[in-house]
């Protein structure tokens, strides 16, 4: 899904043919909101479900989260770090620390199999101005 991570969130990195499902859609997303006329504003979360628990792999320190609902916002995971990202190099780079900061372990067949399951969150807020002046979100 992420292609090699090695690769991922490093200085000066140039997207390629073979990057996995993630960064070209991020890739693919941002070419998109380029040719639209409204103003984007981005934001990514970075989570992952191990031994039943959540965690924040954007800032691992605060260790278990709690999730909850509520009618306003329905479900939501109380202090997830939420990032603004200006470019697509910024929402590679929260996928890449992620990825790093994930839990793993070796077994037989594959050295770093995440023991994990992981849920990259990207917010996408659109706003429109029309001509009266009016702010659309």
């Amino acid at each position: 899904m992420a292609g090699v991570e090695d690769k991922l969130g490093k200085e000066g990195w140039v997207p390629d043919n073979n990057d996995g499902l993630i960064p070209r859609s991020i890739r693919y997303m941002w070419e998109r909101m380029t040719m639209r006329k409204e103003q984007f504003y981005v934001h990514a979360a970075f989570m992952e479900i191990y031994n039943e628990q959540l965690r924040d792999i954007l800032n691992p320190s605060t260790g278990v989260l709690q999730w909850r609902w509520n009618a306003k916002s329905g479900f939501f995971v109380e202090e997830l770090m939420v990032v603004e990202c200006t470019s697509p190099d910024d929402l590679i780079a929260v996928l890449h620390e992620g990825m790093k900061n994930r839990k793993s372990g070796s077994h037989e067949l594959n050295k770093d199999s995440s023991r994990s399951h992981s849920i990259l969150t990207i917010y996408l807020i659109s706003e429109t101005v029309a001509d009266d002046g009016h702010i659309f979100k």
